[in-house]
């Protein structure tokens, strides 16, 4: 099984394992760090992701993996929040953290930038619309490789 298949695997246990909570599965990745794999799945709750919270993801979701024995090497599962600089993943992010400020990159250029940083306005239809340098920017959202907000302590 390889990256990609691991990972959307993972996704799909971790939302049948949150289903019913408030839980919300936000990423889930599966990365070499130095010597050994790690797991990584982030949560997020409307109350705040407490060890609990964690816990029971990483119980849940550890018994489903032993079960079904997927991933060939070994790995260290961690469960974490996804802390304030939260990556935006799905079109609701973008809707969800409207005001917010974000930073963004690009797969392919626009106006000769792959970067921008401003307020995140919204998404309207699949655009992600944010103020940069007091200018609207219109930005695909199949375009973004990766956006987080900007946590108050950086501006």
């Amino acid at each position: 099984m390889d990256r990609e298949q691991t990972v959307a695997l993972v996704k799909e246990l971790s939302e049948k394992v949150a289903s019913g909570t408030s839980i919300e599965i936000v990423q889930v990745d599966f990365r070499r760090e130095r010597s050994e794999w790690v797991l990584e799945i982030l949560i997020d709750c409307p109350e705040g992701v407490s060890l609990d919270h964690c816990e029971f993801i990483n119980r849940k979701v550890s018994e489903r993996l032993d079960e079904l024995d997927p991933i060939q090497q070994a790995y260290v599962l961690e469960v974490a929040s996804p802390g304030a600089d939260r990556p935006l993943v799905r079109a609701d992010d973008f809707r969800r953290f409207a005001g917010e400020r974000i930073k963004v990159a690009t797969h392919q250029g626009l106006e000769g930038r792959k970067h921008w940083t401003g307020k995140l306005l919204g998404l309207q239809g699949d655009q992600v619309i944010m103020e940069v340098d007091g200018q609207e920017v219109r930005l695909d959202l199949n375009n973004i490789r990766r956006a987080n907000i900007v946590p108050a302590f950086d501006r």
